[in-house]
């Protein structure tokens, strides 16, 4: 499991949620080789999470093209594509 972490960017500080699973970890917090599946279906989440930041933001072309990156997410994790 992912702890919670700060960032501080100029304008605050922004909590990064825990997720269940990282797919980049085993149990003993060590690098580990996930297989595509589970990478493809965080990095949909985490994508989605990137797309909303930044159209709340206003940082439209960057919700745009983090938009097409969770598409192919989506297309490699084998999930019907929508938002």
């Amino acid at each position: 499991m992912i702890n919670v972490q700060e960032i501080t960017p100029s304008e605050g500080t922004l909590s990064v949620k825990p997720h269940e699973k990282d797919p980049f970890m085993d149990q003993n917090n060590e690098l580990d080789t996930a297989n595509p599946k589970e990478v493809a279906e965080y990095s949909a989440e985490l994508l989605t999470e990137i797309r909303d930041m930044a159209g709340q933001s206003g940082l439209t072309f960057l919700a745009y093209l983090t938009q097409v990156a969770l598409e192919e997410a989506k297309i490699q994790a084998g999930k019907p594509i929508g938002r």
